[in-house]
């Protein structure tokens, strides 16, 4: 397991347990459309695997319909 660097006085254990705020999430869903099982493996996927979708997730073009496939396959590169 990856350990990660935090802010001065949270332990590691908080961040590696925090799971990202459900609100983001749904901005993301918003965002990038996708279909229910791209979703549920996001949504299933370990906190720090989240959090690296959310901020790292930056497809080539914005717009699109669909964007099932290549979530999919972030979150499968990005997982622990």
């Amino acid at each position: 397991s990856r350990l990660e660097a935090g802010p001065p006085g949270v332990r590691l254990m908080e961040r590696r347990s925090a799971t990202a705020p459900p609100a983001l999430l749904e901005a993301f869903k918003q965002r990038y459309p996708m279909d229910d099982r791209a979703w549920e493996f996001l949504s299933m996927s370990p906190a720090p695997t989240q959090r690296s979708v959310l901020e790292r997730f930056k497809p080539q073009r914005e717009g699109e319909r669909d964007y099932s496939r290549l979530i999919t396959s972030f979150v499968k590169a990005n997982r622990d």
